[in-house]
């Protein structure tokens, strides 16, 4: 039997778990890493929801490496002190 439900999103937008799920964090912190600029503001749908693109993951998997590594770094230089 065929899914007959009908989506007005593509298969190319993702919702915010969706993104989560492939960087390994939780929607939360997806949010979060928006509202600190670590991640650019998503578009939204005419719900208001949340829409990433999926060629954009590759970006947001480099954003969030690059945050992670400035942050062990910070950590270090911290307990150096």
């Amino acid at each position: 039997m065929q899914d007959t439900k009908q989506s007005n999103e593509t298969p190319d937008v993702l919702k915010v778990k969706e993104v989560a799920d492939y960087l390994g964090i939780s929607p939360k912190t997806v949010k979060k890493l928006e509202q600190i600029d670590v991640f650019p503001k998503p578009r939204r749908n005419h719900w208001n929801f949340r829409v990433y693109d999926r060629t954009d993951l590759p970006d947001y998997k480099e954003r969030l490496r690059e945050y992670q590594e400035n942050v062990r770094n910070r950590t270090v230089v911290a307990s150096e002190r």
